[in-house]
């Protein structure tokens, strides 16, 4: 087996354009965003840009982009796109988010709008699959209609899923992604993941949901994605940082999100990121003994 270090570790941070347009993420906008869309954002703390060092990769999802009547964010996001100061994106399909809604996303829509997406920003560095929820086979069919048209997206391996499906997805594609593990114990989730991890090493993955600190210590993931940056100090007023600011303070509060500077929370998960990448580059070539040998029978799909 090919000795494998993720010495290319990606952590992915999840929003929504909404969020820099509402100057929550003014540290990633390099120009006033008053002079994009003409709105009176007060500010305090954003004046000092974020690094190159600590510039994020975001994860957008297509259905708050372009997806629906009620999301039109896409506009706004191609005002945006040049004056942000990101190391590359990806897009999902935002499945599961439409899915909660009682909406669908149409395939054709979104293959088309990641064909151009694809085809017009470079920084546009992955896009997932469409999956369909509760449906493994339709998923299947739409990763292989996407990649026939083009679109090179990585599929997701979900919860309760045949195990055959997890291994035929890493033998035909060259990333894959696990998901679905929404509302898991922490112990259950990563224990599972190590097994699907076990089964397809070295084949590179993404975690859906496994961006916390906890999970990337003990998985050794190609990339991952975390809204922790923005829900810890946006929904619960919790900071990663001691002695932040008005750390007490939930910017979803009636204080404006424009007054907090989420530069501190971003840098902490680029430092996160790097760690990380050091930690798997260090063990990778350890795992390709120890990983594989973990693997146990234990069921992965109900």
């Amino acid at each position: 087996m090919a000795e494998v270090k993720n010495d290319h570790f990606r952590l992915v941070m999840a929003i929504d354009v909404g969020d820099l347009k509402q100057g929550k993420l003014n540290c990633l906008v390099g120009t006033d965003v008053d002079n994009l869309f003409g709105e009176s954002i007060a500010r305090s703390f954003a004046a000092k840009k974020i690094g190159p060092d600590s510039q994020p990769s975001l994860l957008l999802s297509y259905y708050h982009l372009a997806g629906s009547r009620r999301y039109r964010g896409w506009r706004d996001f191609q005002k945006l796109r040049p004056h942000l100061l990101i190391r590359d994106w990806q897009l999902d399909s935002g499945a599961f988010s439409a899915h909660t809604l009682g909406a669908s996303v149409d395939l054709a829509a979104f293959r088309d709008f990641a064909l151009e997406a694809l085809a017009t920003d470079p920084k546009l560095l992955e896009v997932f699959s469409l999956d369909v929820i509760g449906d493994w086979r339709a998923s299947e069919r739409n990763a292989e209609r996407l990649w026939a048209a083009g679109v090179p997206v990585i599929p997701t391996y979900h919860v309760g899923e045949p195990t055959e499906v997890l291994l035929n997805m890493a033998r035909t594609y060259p990333k894959i992604a696990l998901g679905g593990a929404v509302g898991l114990p922490p112990t259950t989730k990563r224990e599972w993941a190590r097994q699907c991890l076990a089964r397809v090493w070295p084949k590179p993955v993404h975690g859906l949901g496994f961006g916390g600190a906890t999970y990337l210590k003990d998985l050794p993931l190609s990339s991952a994605d975390s809204t922790n940056v923005l829900l810890g100090p946006c929904r619960f007023g919790t900071w990663t940082q001691p002695g932040r600011p008005d750390r007490s303070v939930k910017l979803n509060s009636s204080v404006p999100a424009s007054l907090f500077n989420l530069r501190i929370e971003i840098e902490t998960a680029a430092r996160l990121e790097r760690s990380i990448r050091a930690k798997w580059w260090r063990e990778g070539a350890a795992l390709n003994e120890m990983l594989p040998a973990d693997c146990r029978e234990w069921k992965l799909s109900s």
